[in-house]
């Protein structure tokens, strides 16, 4: 949140600086801004509310907590968001929405050739004296510097786009 606000102050020497240290950022996509009024007006029709933590909790364990970790259970790919803005339902939207808009470096894809053909694709939670530590959607694995071939951070965030697309209006 605290970024948007920075970037919205359109100094270009804030914008460059916060591209430099923190991460990518581009304003909301026209599409995925009408996904978002959309879901919004369920949300104020009353399609979500009122709200149960339980059907929750099994919507989060469906879409989310594979790559998230929320009160101390889930993946570690993505942020933890335990701490995040959950009770802001546009910072909610729009990073679930448009996963793509904002990206820390730290959560940025990276793909990874080896010399034995493999590609492997995910985040690079720690570099080692002779390995990379990566995170995948699936596992967490140590590769040797010595079989990566190439490597390339994407400007891509890992989460995938149209999460919200299988839930009924209520979920």
């Amino acid at each position: 949140a605290l970024v948007r606000e920075l970037r919205n102050l359109n100094y270009p020497r804030i914008h460059d600086k916060l591209e430099e240290i923190w991460g990518s950022f581009r304003e909301i996509s026209a599409d995925k801004q009408v996904q978002i009024d959309a879901y919004k007006r369920i949300y104020f029709a009353g399609g979500s509310t009122p709200g149960n933590a339980m059907e929750g909790r099994a919507v989060f364990v469906r879409a989310c907590q594979q790559c998230h970790v929320l009160f101390g259970t889930g993946g570690a790919v993505g942020p933890d968001i335990t701490g995040s803005d959950r009770s802001n339902l546009d910072y909610l939207l729009q990073n679930i929405v448009d996963p793509n808009a904002v990206i820390p470096h730290d959560y940025r894809s990276t793909e990874i050739e080896t010399t034995d053909g493999r590609v492997i694709t995910g985040i690079v939670k720690e570099r080692q004296g002779d390995a990379l530590k990566v995170t995948t959607a699936t596992e967490t694995m140590l590769v040797a510097n010595d079989i990566i071939e190439s490597e390339h951070q994407g400007e891509l965030s890992m989460m995938p786009e149209g999460l919200l697309l299988p839930f009924t209006d209520q979920e």
